[in-house]
Order: structure tokens, then C-alpha cells, then sequence
């Protein structure tokens, strides 16, 4: 008799967590499809969440734990590698000290890739958690903080203006932080009924992204210029006194300082910088000043730029100015579910200082270029635990990273397939998918933070373990089993819900279970701000004190900074990089239904540049930086600007085609001085067919 059911849950594979309806068929998946019931996607797939199948049965994943030897890498039992795992990392401890080790993760699109090998971390000793923090998401919050004390979220519902700057969320599928959007569609239709409602919507983007298609007005700005559009701006409002007046008065700081700052940056100067037309800054400067309430969405376009933190600020105080903190229709702070903490700050055993930690004080995390240095410097032997990621492929200077990581004692990795990081590790360890585990997310929203399950719906393939059950298991090794709440993955789910006073059984089917009441507005009236003055800071005392700048002040990129004429001669366009709807980051791509939808990195060209360097749609081309080179198919269109060329990223795992990582192109020699964000997004280049 067939044994076939439908469960519910969430998708895992991007940081929008849609709900999911799964038909199970005699213990396999048999079909997919979106639940209408869940707010953040009402019913919509992307073609990631329908190709989850692909993934789960893909003949590429990693079953078995894996060796590497001298012949390459051999399988092993899970005995033989945990023990393997706990006495390498006994033995580091014991030679080199516990800071020795350091936790490389990912941008934490599940709770899996946040949570693993945290508590390992605080009990082992280390304070070093290292990441892509410096290029996503945290030199944008670390900048948020600064100026508000809490980090707000675009509450589109009600607002009667959207600027989405350095984004693409119809490529993303990410309107939020962690905020759902479900009162203007789903993320499919949400643009569309925005403007269907009348509400104005502008990108600002060097790219005509499937974002800036749907806009009522697309900015080509200068990649790396936004803070001179963000300075201008601010200098339209408090000239043309088109800001919050009473705002301004009764809770910022630094007001008279920011207006005598700005007073030289001009429309006039930022265009001769962005290359947007002065009429144009003041046009949307004015717009947003006279168009109450508005939203500022800002993007990842920010954090790969040698600017980032400060142009973030300036961002930040546009929306401080017109007073559209907290309003409701504004920039505001959504209800969310208080969860538990990983490591538990009563376990932790910390010793000395994280890597970094005097050279980026204002940064909560090491930054890339730092983790680098400190390894290539050979003061001690380390040993890195990758999980939820592919640092291969991510970080900038491609022949630094391998060169650093061939200098580690030990190096170990968590994934269900073998990537480029993967190939340089020690020992390789099998996860399971997402179906095959417990997990959960939480989301905010205007009617309160909730709760969405990720039950186990399948056994595991092969022997993939989750993460709580590994770390408990070497942590077990090690003496620290003590300091563990969980042993496993429904263990770990319920420990970070306890504060909820949820745990995996309230659920019972349901696709969302509210933890918070809905969201209120105007909360600093009660609760100030959560920054050293308790209020809004144009001018930063803590920036000042660490030797930044106290108000952000435009400089050229450092990625364009330090050429001498004859080199530049020599690379007369600029890049970037862009990333595809149909993946994330540099997953998915040896999956036969997304290769479909799009095979191969490609490479736009403006026609102008095109038609000088006699090339054509469809030709093989190479890209050539100072750095590296890729060789990528051309796509020749007018939705890049004339001399800005644009790479695929996220290409460059064993499975695809050599000479794709778009990050080869990129310094690693500079970066921002606040965060370490180096400019992943902006080098300069040539480009000609290849083999003409």
C-alpha cells in the first residue's frame, strides 16, 4: 500500500524562508509547492525552493564522512572521524592555545549555519568567529547601530514612497531583514501593487536590475559613489529645509555639526562624482523630504565597497532627518520573538582578545583580510571549522585565501557537497538537507514576530548528520558535554525557543505561531535610543574616540585609488559583480533544473563597449583586472552603463566551468577601515573576446 502524505514546513536554501507544502511519498519527496497559508511568500516559489528535489537527490552530494590522504580524499566512518576531529582539535588547544581556533561561517539563510559550533567555540576557549560578516549585512547593522541603537526595517505597508538603494529584492526575494512583507503581495507581485497603489518607487542602482525594470525611476549611479549621493541629499533637505524639524530638535545629536558638514557637498560636486545629474539628486532629494511617510531599503550593494559603514550612516541619518524612524509607513522596528543565545554566556571561556579585535574595535566580528594576515603571519598554528560556507569563492583575492589555508594545522568542513572550500580540508563532514532535520525561523512583521517550523520530514541520505548532533559528539570528546542544553537537532530547536515558551510540538501544522503582539510605533518616546547619548547621532563620539571620522566624509574608493596612468591605461573599464535569481550565493549550480533556467556565469556589456571591443552576443570573452581573470559568455545590453562591465558571481565550485569566480577579479589589499569590507564590486578591467 502507497504511504503518501503532505507536511509543512520551510525552505531553508535563502533568507526569506517560504513556506512550503511537501508531498511524501513512501519516505521520499515527490512534490513541492508553496503554501498560501504563510506570509512570507503566500503561495510563491522561487525556481531554488522548486528545484529543493534536485538537491536533496543530487548524484553530487556528500554521504559519507570523508579523509583527506595522500591519495586524495578516502571515506571513513563516523567514529573514526569524530575521533579524528576531536584529537586534531585537543591537540591545537594544546600546542598553540584555545584561540588557535577559529569558526569561518556563512551568511545564515538557515538557523543551522547562526547556530553551529558556536557553543564549541566559548567552551573550547576561542573568541574567533570569523565569516563573510565583513561582506554582508554587519557593516551595514554596525553602521545602523551607530546612528540608532537598533537596526530599522522598511514597513511598506501604508507608505507612500519606496527608495530601494543598493538592493534588488525582486532578484532576492528579500524586501526585509528579517521582516515579511505580505499586506502589498507576495515577492513577486509586491513592486507592482506598490505602484498600483500610487506609492512612488526609485532604485538606485549602477544596474538595471529586474528591480530597477519595475520602478517608476531607475538611478545609474557610479558604483562605489553612494556616499557622494547620500552627502548631496542630506544637503538638499537641510537647505531647502525639508526635514523633520521637531524630529531633529527633541532627539538627534551632532545637527548643527552634520549642517556645516554637508554644506560643501553640493549637487553640483556629486554629480561630477556619481555622474547623476544635479536635477536629478535634487529631484529625489525633495521627493523624499515631501513625501511623508517613505521608505529607504538599503542592500548588500553597500558592504563590498571600501565606504560602506560610513555611506550606511549617511543613509541612515536621510531617514533620521524626515522623521520617518519608527512612523508607521517609515523605517521602523518590527516585534520580534526573543530566542536564546548561542554560546551561552555563562559557558564561555575566553581568554584573550579575537583576532583583529584593536584593529577593528568597532567591527563584533574578524575581519577577512585580518583573518588572513594572521594566518599567513605563522605567529602560531590555527586550525578553521568551515560550516554553511564557501570562502573559496567568496572572499576577495582568490591565491591568498588557498595560500593561507594550506598554512592551517587543521582544517574541517560541514557541507552537503563537495565545493572549492571543501577540496582544501582536512576532513570533510556530510549534512543533511533541509528536509531531513529539524529547524526553525523567526520573523517579524506589523502583526508581531513569529515562529515558522522546519519539522524532519525524511531520514537523512546516506550518513549526513546535522551540526548539534556532530558538535555534541566532539564536544563529548573533548570534556565540554557539560556545557551543552542539546545533542541534536530537536534538542537545539527547543533550546532556542525556550524564551518562546514554544517548543517543536506546538506546532502541530500550523504554518506560523505568533510569539509577540503587533508592532507599535514611536517606542523611543518610552524607550530612547539605544546609543551613549540615548538619542539619534549625526555626530558619533564612539567613532571619534576609535580614530574614525565622527561624520562621514567623502573619499574615492580605495579599490580606484594608487594607479599610475600607464597601468590604468591598461584596464580602462570598470566591473562588478551581480548575483542571479536563480541562486544563492555559490550554491545550487549543479542542479540540473536551475542549469536549465540559466547554465552559465555571463558577463553584460554595454553596447558601446561592446561594438569597441568587437564583441557579440554569445562570444566568449575574457575579463582581465590586475588581480585575475574569468572568462565568461558576453551579454550585450543597455542595462549596465557605458563603460561598467558585470560578472556573474558565485561560479567557481569543482562542477563548474574554470576560470568563473568573479571574485579573482577583486582586491584583497584594501578594505573599509571600520568593517574590513573589501570592494568585491569594483575593480578595474578589460575585456576581449577569447580566441577571436
Amino acid at each position: 500500500m502507497e504511504d503518501k502524505i503532505e507536511m509543512r514546513t520551510i525552505c531553508g536554501l535563502c533568507h526569506t524562508g517560504c513556506g512550503m507544502l511537501v508531498t511524501i511519498e513512501n519516505g521520499k519527496i515527490a512534490a513541492i509547492r508553496g503554501d498560501k497559508e504563510h506570509p512570507a511568500n503566500q503561495g510563491a516559489l522561487c525556481p531554488k525552493g522548486v528545484a529543493s528535489i534536485d538537491l536533496i537527490y543530487s548524484k553530487d552530494r556528500l554521504l559519507k564522512p570523508m579523509r583527506k590522504t595522500k591519495g586524495g580524499f578516502k571515506e571513513i566512518s563516523w567514529q573514526e572521524a569524530l575521533d579524528f576531529a576531536a584529537d586534531r582539535l585537543g591537540n591545537l588547544r594544546e600546542k598553540s592555545g584555545p584561540g588557535a581556533l577559529i569558526r569561518f561561517a556563512g551568511a545564515p539563510v538557515s538557523y543551522d549555519g547562526r547556530d553551529s559550533f558556536m557553543q564549541l567555540m566559548a567552551s573550547f576557549g576561542s573568541p574567533n568567529f570569523a565569516g563573510v560578516a565583513h561582506l554582508c549585512h554587519v557593516p551595514r547593522i554596525t553602521a545602523m547601530k551607530s546612528v540608532f541603537g537598533s537596526p530599522p526595517e522598511p514597513d511598506y505597508a501604508g507608505t507612500k514612497m519606496i527608495i530601494f538603494w543598493g538592493t534588488n529584492p525582486m532578484g532576492s526575494t528579500r524586501y526585509g531583514n528579517y521582516a515579511v512583507e505580505g499586506e502589498l503581495g507576495n515577492f513577486r507581485s509586491m513592486i507592482q501593487t506598490a505602484r498600483a497603489k500610487g506609492i512612488k518607487v526609485i532604485t538606485i542602482d549602477p544596474v538595471k536590475s529586474e528591480t530597477g525594470e519595475l520602478s517608476d525611476m531607475w538611478v545609474p549611479i557610479e558604483p562605489g559613489t553612494d556616499l557622494a549621493l547620500a552627502l548631496a541629499m542630506i544637503h538638499v533637505l537641510i537647505e531647502e529645509d525639508l526635514y523633520d524639524s521637531e524630529f531633529v530638535k527633541n532627539w538627534t545629536v551632532g545637527f548643527n555639526e552634520l549642517q556645516e558638514h554637508v554644506k560643501r557637498y553640493t549637487p553640483e560636486w556629486a554629480e561630477g562624482i556619481t555622474h547623476i545629474p544635479a536635477d536629478t539628486i535634487r529631484q529625489i532629494a525633495r521627493e523624499y523630504g515631501s513625501t511623508r511617510p517613505a521608505v529607504l531599503r538599503d542592500g548588500n550593494g553597500f558592504d563590498m565597497q571600501t565606504n560602506g559603514a560610513q555611506t550606511m550612516r549617511a543613509v541612515m541619518f536621510l531617514i533620521a532627518l524626515t522623521g520617518n524612524y519608527d512612523r508607521p509607513g517609515g523605517n521602523v522596528l518590527f516585534p520580534w520573538a526573543r530566542q536564546s543565545f548561542l554560546p551561552d554566556f555563562r559557558k564561555i571561556k575566553f581568554s584573550e582578545k579575537r583576532i583583529g579585535e584593536d584593529r577593528f574595535p568597532l567591527f563584533p566580528e574578524i575581519a577577512g583580510p585580518t583573518l588572513l594576515d594572521e594566518i599567513l603571519a605563522e605567529k602560531r598554528r590555527y586550525g578553521l571549522i568551515v560550516t554553511h560556507s564557501n570562502p573559496a569563492l567568496i572572499m576577495a583575492n582568490t591565491e591568498k585565501i588557498k595560500k593561507a589555508f594550506s598554512k592551517l594545522e587543521f582544517m574541517m568542513v560541514l557541507d552537503m557537497f563537495p565545493t572549492a572550500t571543501a577540496q582544501m580540508a582536512d576532513l570533510i563532514l556530510p549534512s543533511p538537507s533541509l528536509f531531513e532535520s529539524y529547524g526553525y525561523r523567526a520573523y517579524s512583521s506589523r502583526q508581531g514576530g513569529f515562529i515558522s517550523l522546519k519539522p524532519k520530514l525524511i531520514e537523512p541520505l546516506g550518513d549526513s548528520r546535522h551540526f548539534a548532533k556532530i558538535e555534541y559528539e566532539i564536544a563529548s570528546r573533548l570534556g565540554m558535554a557539560g556545557d551543552y542544553a542539546f545533542s541534536n537537532d530537536e534538542e537545539w530547536v527547543n533550546y532556542m525557543l525556550k524564551p518562546t515558551g514554544l517548543t517543536v510540538n506546538d506546532f502541530d501544522g500550523k504554518p506560523v505561531v505568533y510569539a509577540t503582539g503587533p508592532a507599535d510605533y514611536y517606542k523611543y518616546l518610552k524607550d530612547e535610543f539605544g546609543t551613549p547619548s540615548k538619542k539619534v547621532e549625526f555626530y558619533s563620539d564612539t567613532y571619534a574616540k576609535h580614530g574614525q571620522e565622527p561624520l562621514p566624509s567623502y573619499k574615492e574608493p580605495l579599490a580606484l585609488t594608487d594607479w599610475d596612468p600607464q597601468a590604468r591605461a591598461q584596464y580602462p573599464l570598470k566591473g562588478t559583480t551581480r548575483k542571479q535569481y536563480e541562486y544563492v550565493h555559490t550554491k545550487f549550480r549543479n542542479l540540473d533544473y536551475l542549469k536549465k533556467l540559466y547554465p552559465g556565469p555571463l558577463v553584460m556589456v554595454h553596447p558601446d563597449d561592446a561594438s569597441a571591443c568587437r564583441i557579440q552576443e554569445g562570444d566568449m570573452v575574457r575579463v582581465q583586472s590586475p588581480h585575475g581573470s574569468v572568462v565568461m559568455k558576453a551579454k550585450v545590453s543597455d542595462h549596465t552603463k557605458p563603460g561598467l562591465v558585470v560578472a556573474d558571481f558565485g561560479w567557481g565550485n569543482p562542477w563548474d566551468a574554470s576560470q568563473t569566480n568573479a571574485n579573482s577579479l577583486a582586491r584583497g589589499d584594501v578594505w573599509d577601515p571600520i568593517s574590513g569590507g573589501t570592494p568585491n564590486r569594483l575593480f578595474y578591467c578589460n575585456i576581449r573576446r577569447e580566441n577571436p
